[in-house]
């Protein structure tokens, strides 16, 4: 292949990502999801999903779980994952080989030894799920 054939399809990879990305679904407070991963890309901290059945993205925002040996939510998911939201939730859950695992969305100090009690609980309170405008109160 020739640089410029490379380069040509670094170009179509990175429209074809930046579409996917740009055209995603945030997961928000009242979003409900249930299905199973098809497809799944990281992009600036954020975890892109795609559930079987479905023809667009989902969005989540970075989330960290320092209980899992991979904390970080985008390199622990895997395809064929079973996810569960409920509507008016910030827990995703998810469902591997008979086990449950769980991430608060956009809580990157989950089960996290460090940093005091105050600021965890101050952080938690700023993210994005939590402080968007919602019909769930």
């Amino acid at each position: 292949m020739t640089l410029i054939g490379f380069a040509s399809l670094l170009v179509w990879f990175g429209h074809l990502s930046f579409g996917i990305f740009q055209n995603s679904k945030p997961i928000i407070f009242e979003t409900p999801i249930t299905g199973v991963i098809n497809d799944l890309n990281q992009y600036k901290g954020f975890t892109y999903i795609l559930l079987e059945h479905e023809n667009e993205y989902w969005k989540i925002d970075g989330s960290k779980n320092y209980d899992y040996s991979e904390p970080f939510i985008a390199d622990f998911l895997l395809k064929g994952d079973f996810l569960e939201k409920n509507k008016c939730s910030d827990t995703l859950f998810i469902k591997r080989d008979n086990q449950k695992f769980h991430f608060l969305i956009g809580d990157v100090l989950y089960n996290s030894k460090t940093g005091s009690k105050e600021f965890i609980e101050y952080w938690r309170n700023q993210r994005r799920i939590i402080t968007e405008k919602s019909d769930c109160k």
